[in-house]
């Protein structure tokens, strides 16, 4: 909801809801397990990161070209 930019504090019973079922043990268990893939490009290297992202169908064409 925080990335959509919605306040929960404007929903009396749903922040609640929202409240308890965050804090119920098997979802902390997974929020926690999660928290490692939060920032999956921290642990990547530039090249990496280029090779996912910003290409475009000329770029790879050009690059296909360039192994032959």
């Amino acid at each position: 909801y925080k990335r959509f930019g919605v306040n929960l504090d404007a929903f009396d019973n749903l922040r609640r809801w929202f409240d308890v079922i965050k804090n119920r043990p098997a979802v902390r268990k997974g929020i926690d397990l999660g928290k490692e893939y939060i920032n999956p490009s921290a642990n990547q290297s530039k090249e990496s990161l280029k090779m996912m992202f910003g290409q475009t169908a000329d770029s790879i064409k050009k690059a296909a070209e360039e192994k032959k």
